[in-house]
């Protein structure tokens, strides 16, 4: 985070009328933002999707999926306003591996403009609190980077509501969920988080990270938060996989 954020976006506007900044998807001159507007509207957004796990719906309209109505998750809700699909995937790479701000930047004000169109227009409460997943201390070592940690800063300044950055911690370090099935990345995440908070006294929780796959990890947070009292858990992610 910039130490003076009103000198960052004076030089910000310096360079832009200089040279204007390249789109993060196509490349092209896309003006003083980092995504243009053509590539912007093309991106994966999602459309109608089950309200708790963010999957599509084969029918529009209804609130849940089966799966969800059947075996319903630990959290209550997820929003997510794009699919994990090209150029999305390559832009949460970059940004997650390469650390490429600019990347991060457009990820961010879609998943803050989805936040503010779900709470002016669909009426969604937005949470009390904000809830990066965590990352192992190892694993931030050599990445110098958490994704979630990232988001869910904006989403509280955006929103109002505070930030618990290091309460919800990865106890345990695991292996990559990269490559494993949905029994295999449950087993991988058991007992891998704790709170280290004070009780969370029936807040609503908005839980963040970047893409949703199975939902195991969530959903091992979710459990965690739970037991200390969260009221009401809501997952916000910027991509949903939908081929887990």
């Amino acid at each position: 985070m910039p130490c003076q954020p009103g000198m960052n976006s004076w030089v910000n506007r310096c360079l832009d009328a200089l040279q204007p900044r390249a789109c993060v998807a196509c490349g092209f001159d896309s003006g003083n933002a980092n995504i243009c507007v053509s590539c912007r509207a093309d991106l994966p957004w999602l459309g109608p999707c089950c309200d708790r796990c963010a999957l599509p719906l084969a029918k529009a309209g209804d609130p849940a999926c089966g799966q969800c109505l059947a075996h319903p998750p630990p959290f209550d809700a997820s929003h997510a306003p794009l699919r994990f699909s090209f150029p999305v995937n390559r832009l949460v790479h970059g940004f997650k591996f390469r650390r490429d701000s600019a990347m991060g930047q457009v990820l961010s004000e879609v998943l803050c403009s989805h936040m503010t169109t779900r709470a002016s227009e669909c009426k969604t409460a937005l949470p009390d609190l904000w809830v990066p997943v965590p990352m192992h201390r190892w694993r931030l070592a050599s990445r110098m980077l958490n994704p979630a940690f990232f988001l869910a800063q904006r989403l509280a300044a955006r929103s109002g509501s505070p930030l618990a950055p290091h309460r919800l911690r990865r106890s345990r370090h695991t292996p990559t969920q990269t490559g494993l099935g949905a029994s295999e990345r449950k087993s991988n995440l058991r007992g891998a988080f704790c709170w280290t908070g004070q009780p969370l006294k029936s807040l609503h929780v908005g839980l963040v990270d970047d893409v949703m796959t199975t939902g195991s990890t969530v959903s091992e947070c979710a459990r965690v938060l739970k037991r200390n009292q969260a009221g009401y858990i809501s997952i916000w992610i910027v991509a949903r996989a939908l081929n887990a």
